[in-house]
């Protein structure tokens, strides 16, 4: 797993600290419950501001011709997305500065690096994309199919999150 900070200020160094201590420990915790891998997993620790950036440079190559403007401002704790080499998952450290957000935040986002391992996850997820960024529309039923796997998928991420606590015990 590589973790990379991009753009991260001194007041957030403790929340990379703390991410790159569990990482590994949670990946293995994820893939111990789900029974799959977590695959080849970039880990980026920014601030909310950039997450957009980061999103738009995992997706271009995937689908196209894209910019930033079509990338919302999130202000979630994580997100997980594909990119060419696999998984990127960023960490907010604007939102994540205490120890139980940030390990249930990483731990949450590892379970979603292992649905996109799934066999066909990544192609259904390259296909929302393309619909999603006016690029090639999904029929009615493909996009309600892949939203209400996007709505399970969260789901099983949110009850992963209770494995959080067993990474003050391993770490």
């Amino acid at each position: 797993m590589q973790i990379t900070a991009h753009r991260l200020g001194r007041s957030q160094q403790s929340t990379l600290d703390r991410i790159a201590s569990i990482a590994e420990p949670a990946a293995r915790l994820v893939q111990q419950h789900m029974g799959g891998s977590v695959g080849h997993v970039e880990l980026a620790v920014t601030g909310r501001s950039s997450i957009p950036d980061l999103i738009v440079q995992a997706h271009r190559p995937l689908v196209g011709r894209l910019d930033r403007r079509q990338v919302r401002l999130l202000r979630c704790y994580g997100t997980t997305t594909i990119n060419p080499a696999g998984t990127l998952v960023i960490i907010n450290a604007d939102k994540c500065r205490r120890v139980s957000e940030i390990d249930k935040t990483v731990v949450h986002e590892l379970g979603h690096a292992v649905q996109f391992a799934r066999p066909g996850a990544r192609n259904l997820l390259i296909r929302s994309l393309r619909n999603n960024y006016g690029i090639e529309a999904m029929t009615d039923a493909e996009a309600h199919a892949a939203n209400r796997q996007v709505d399970a998928d969260e789901v099983e991420a949110e009850q992963l999150e209770r494995l959080a606590r067993k990474l003050t015990q391993l770490t």
